[in-house]
């Protein structure tokens, strides 16, 4: 398998979806923290990471917290998600 050549194909898809879904997200995240009070500029040590993957099926959301880190996989709708 050429894995190297594979990446090749898709990396401008993943790149399109990271770029499509990064300032709603962001947007999103710092509303967020608005609500919740909590300060921007605080690092306690924990990562919320969020990794965007063309290639699941739209209606899978996959959670997990991995020791200080919550990281969340899923392919945008973006209009489904983002109105």
């Amino acid at each position: 398998m050429d894995l190297h050549g594979i990446w090749l194909a898709v990396h401008r898809t993943y790149d399109a979806e990271a770029a499509g879904i990064h300032d709603p997200l962001s947007q999103m995240i710092v509303a967020t923290n608005l609500y919740l009070k909590m300060p921007a500029s605080t690092y306690d040590g924990r990562r919320f990471v969020v990794v965007v993957e063309p290639i699941l099926s739209p209606r899978m959301v996959n959670a997990r917290i991995y020791g200080a880190d919550y990281v969340v996989v899923f392919r945008p709708r973006l209009r489904a998600l983002f109105p």
